[in-house]
């Protein structure tokens, strides 16, 4: 079996070590894409 980490071989613990730092990132927050979040999102930018 081959491991691969950021597109590189590597060995099985370095492939759980990736897999553990990837894990412990936060959660991102999803939006629904319609006019009303676009305009939200962006009407302190501008």
């Amino acid at each position: 079996m081959q491991y691969y980490a950021n597109g590189e071989i590597c060995s099985e613990e370095e492939f759980n070590e990736a897999l553990s730092r990837q894990n412990e990132k936060a959660d991102v927050v999803w939006y629904d894409l319609t006019p009303e979040n676009v305009e939200l999102a962006f009407e302190n930018k501008y």
